[in-house]
């Protein structure tokens, strides 16, 4: 819908409990997990508002969810249902477009970014694209940690006295807000470093799914 709330258009009827949708950088199409597919699975589709076209960037059937649009545009991080894992993924836009208008049986076409043994959501990229944050539920707590776009190991941020969801990078990158689940959920803010944390709001009530104001373009 339009930001004075009119003209709004419904994209899909098909939307999965509790998806997110997300704009592309360029504000031109949204990705959102429905389940478009005949057989009714689970995948993610990118919408284009001004085509007004339906396309799969995942098939199969496995669920991914969660999506998040790279800063340039080009990749969409995502978690991806493997067992009992979620695993986070990445994937480059056009590539798994084509790797999904192949069928089911195709091969996911990305990088796996966590391989643990845990549940893996909510990412969140770095405004430079090199990083992302992400929160993990490992030994009956949830953690926030931050691992390179291309993988490898990743930094945990937070401790168990922190119930971490929803991160979000500041527009300089240099910290991190997100949900504190522990206890009362407040909004905590951390340095990308994993110094400084420290609570932001603390009032009755439930306090969640944080997002940081850019600066105005001059």
């Amino acid at each position: 819908m339009n930001s004075d709330g009119g003209a709004d258009v419904r994209i899909t009827d098909h939307l999965t409990a509790d998806s997110r949708a997300t704009w592309s950088p360029d504000g031109t199409k949204l990705v959102f997990e429905t389940d478009a597919a005949v057989s009714g699975q689970q995948d993610l589709v990118i919408f284009d508002l001004g085509t007004q076209k339906k396309t799969l960037l995942t098939n199969d059937a496995l669920v991914e969810t969660d999506p998040a649009w790279s800063p340039d545009g080009t990749r969409i991080a995502f978690w991806r249902q493997q067992g009992t894992n979620q695993d986070l993924w990445i994937v480059t836009v056009d590539e798994a477009i084509a790797a999904a208008a192949s069928g089911p049986s195709a091969k996911l076409s990305g990088t796996q970014i966590s391989q643990d043994p845990a549940l893996d959501q909510d990412p969140a990229w770095s405004p430079d694209g090199t990083q992302i944050a992400f929160s993990s539920h490992r030994n009956g707590h949830w953690y926030l940690f931050v691992v390179d776009a291309h993988g490898g190991t990743a930094r945990q941020l937070t401790s168990d006295t922190s119930e971490a969801l929803a991160p979000a990078w500041s527009p300089d990158g240099t910290q991190i807000v997100f949900d504190n689940r522990a206890g009362t959920s407040e909004l905590d803010v951390i340095n990308a470093d994993g110094s400084n944390q420290h609570q932001l709001t603390n009032h009755p009530g439930l306090d969640g799914i944080p997002a940081w104001r850019s600066p105005q373009t001059p």
